[in-house]
């Protein structure tokens, strides 16, 4: 995973904290009636970051690294985060690094998997790479046969903020992940 910031599009204070933590890409998610039927289907109203930004407190969700390891850069960009959020509520001493973050929306460019399966990427595709439609990214291919079932190529174009690395997969899975780059 590229780490990113996550926080509610539209709200200019979590958008500030955003840029605060310091984080390169920053995801503008949508929510309640701005959103995708998805994220409804998905219960996200249910998310702590968005109930509270709801509720008028300011949230944001880094998003650093996977959840089954520890990553020592994550951890260092999650402290030197929040250590700048705190600058940036005046609750520390100082100002914030100056950052220049990409601004993304997230959730909508997916690719999933058609079908379970062991998923080979070996495509030119990188995390933080600019793609295009058509793109190819890898092959998922049956666990039995090796018999090809997807040529997984991306199907818009952004930053692959998303790519999965472990070989097995189920019918659904996300795949590659494609923020979509947003003019604000």
């Amino acid at each position: 995973m590229l780490p990113h910031t996550v926080y509610l599009k539209g709200d200019a204070e979590c958008r500030a904290l955003a840029e605060a933590f310091g984080i390169d890409l920053l995801l503008a998610e949508a929510a309640g009636e701005d959103a995708d039927a998805e994220w409804a289907d998905r219960d996200f109203g249910g998310k702590l970051r968005v109930a509270a930004t709801q509720e008028g407190i300011p949230t944001i969700t880094p998003e650093l690294a996977h959840n089954t390891e520890l990553v020592e850069d994550a951890i260092d960009a999650g402290l030197a985060g929040m250590l700048d959020t705190l600058r940036h509520l005046d609750m520390l001493p100082g100002e914030p690094a100056p950052t220049n973050a990409t601004i993304a929306r997230n959730h909508l460019g997916r690719v999933k998997a058609v079908d379970s399966g062991l998923f080979h990427v070996d495509g030119p595709v990188e995390l933080g790479d600019y793609v295009e439609p058509g793109d190819y990214v890898g092959t998922l291919y049956d666990p039995t046969s090796y018999e090809v079932l997807q040529e997984v190529t991306v199907d818009r174009e952004g930053i692959v903020y998303s790519l999965e690395r472990e070989a097995t997969v189920t019918a659904g899975s996300n795949l590659v992940g494609v923020a979509l780059l947003l003019e604000e």
